[in-house]
């Protein structure tokens, strides 16, 4: 029921994509005054969608996982003869106290996804059933920049926001399903955002913080921070910003070799889209002082 369903809304989330457009940007304000300055902004609203041509799902989902359903032997190898042979249900352990036989170790209860138990031997195949979608992700984003201007003095800022539509096209792993399977998923100190119910997939999580980063507010299925919050004075060859910024350090060849001046946050990327995109958008903003200068004969 719950994969019809999926299913439908997929129908639907696809009908949404066709309809939107897939980038829209926008600029405008020039010439517009505003507190003495002169006010301009530019920005864009983006869906970002990968659609499934069959019925297999994306890997990195849990129910895409190619060792969903493969069985898999385990074979404990046996100690008194170096691992060499495995140990058999009629083979006797040698430790310290003498000869221990395998068979008063008493058996396993019954356990999921554990089959033809043998002693310390056994088949273990992963229970996270294979399910097929027609989107594997799609994900909106939304930014903005405006800048306000007074002669050498500006004031510039940057918004920007994610926000996963979930359940509207795709079914997820949820771990408060397998709740009752082999004590299910251990929860840490933060288990109802992390390891219970749906997945939270950018909530940034501390224990004893509401919202352990200044200039960001994010939970299960959306993101809204301020990477760009400084002001900024031009005078010559001179620039000096003081505030919340990044820093792009060194010639960027894909890989960050010496642009290391700020972490990167791996919820709005990972390493498959364009490098110089991913970077300008995947750096973790904090605030400083920047001086930078030009030398010329």
């Amino acid at each position: 029921m719950r994969l019809k369903k999926a299913k439908q809304l997929g129908i639907v989330a696809v009908s949404l994509s066709a309809l939107t457009p897939f980038f829209v940007q926008a600029a405008g304000g020039a010439g517009t005054k505003f507190l003495g300055g002169d006010f301009s902004y530019n920005g864009f609203i983006r869906l970002d969608t990968a659609f499934s041509t069959d019925d297999r799902v994306q890997q990195a989902n849990q129910f895409g996982d190619l060792a969903n359903g493969v069985p898999i032997r385990r074979v404990v190898g046996n100690p008194a003869l170096n691992f060499a042979q495995p140990l058999l249900p009629t083979d006797a352990l040698i430790g310290p106290a003498g000869i221990i036989p395998l068979g008063g170790l008493g058996v396993l209860p019954p356990t999921e996804g554990v089959s033809d138990l043998q002693g310390t031997n056994d088949t273990f195949t992963r229970y996270v059933p294979k399910k097929s979608q027609l989107l594997n992700y799609h994900l909106l984003r939304f930014e903005i920049t405006p800048t306000l201007a007074w002669g050498d003095w500006s004031l510039i800022t940057r918004l920007r926001a994610v926000y996963d539509p979930d359940h509207l096209g795709y079914e997820e792993f949820a771990a408060g399903d397998y709740a009752n399977i082999n004590g299910g998923f251990d929860g840490g100190d933060t288990p109802n955002r992390q390891f219970q119910g749906r997945p939270d997939k950018l909530g940034y999580a501390v224990p004893g913080q509401k919202n352990p980063l200044l200039f960001e507010r994010s939970g299960r299925n959306y993101q809204v921070d301020l990477p760009a919050f400084f002001l900024q004075w031009n005078s010559g060859n001179t620039t000096v910003r003081i505030g919340n910024q990044t820093i792009a350090w060194g010639q960027l060849l894909f890989f960050r070799i010496m642009d290391t001046a700020n972490g990167l946050d791996l919820r709005r990327h990972l390493i498959l889209n364009r490098a110089v995109e991913e970077y300008a958008d995947s750096r973790e903003s904090a605030p400083g002082i920047r001086i930078t200068t030009q030398i010329t004969d």
